[in-house]
C-alpha cells in the first residue's frame, strides 16, 4: 500500500509542477511585450512546453505501473 501512497505523492508533485509551468508560461505570454526581460528568462520560457510534456508523460506512465515497478523506482526517486 505504501507504493500506492508514494506513487500518489509523486503524481501530485508532478501535477503541481505542471501547474506551476503552465502558470509561468501564461504570465510570460502576458508580459511578452514588456521591454527589458532578461535573456535567461526568455530561454527558460522557451523550454517550458518541452518540460511540461515530459512531466505529463511521466505522470501518465507512473499511473500505469504495477506495484513491483513502483517498488523498483523508490531508490531512484529518493
Amino acid at each position: 500500500m505504501t507504493g500506492v501512497v508514494e506513487a500518489g505523492t509523486v503524481i501530485g508533485l508532478i501535477s503541481a509542477v505542471i501547474s506551476i509551468i503552465e502558470a509561468t508560461k501564461t504570465v510570460y505570454d502576458a508580459a511578452k511585450d514588456a521591454k527589458g526581460q532578461p535573456k535567461a528568462f526568455r530561454q527558460v520560457v522557451a523550454r517550458l512546453p518541452l518540460v511540461n510534456e515530459i512531466l505529463k508523460s511521466a505522470k501518465e506512465r507512473i499511473q500505469t505501473l504495477d506495484e513491483s515497478a513502483r517498488e523498483a523506482l523508490k531508490p531512484i526517486l529518493k
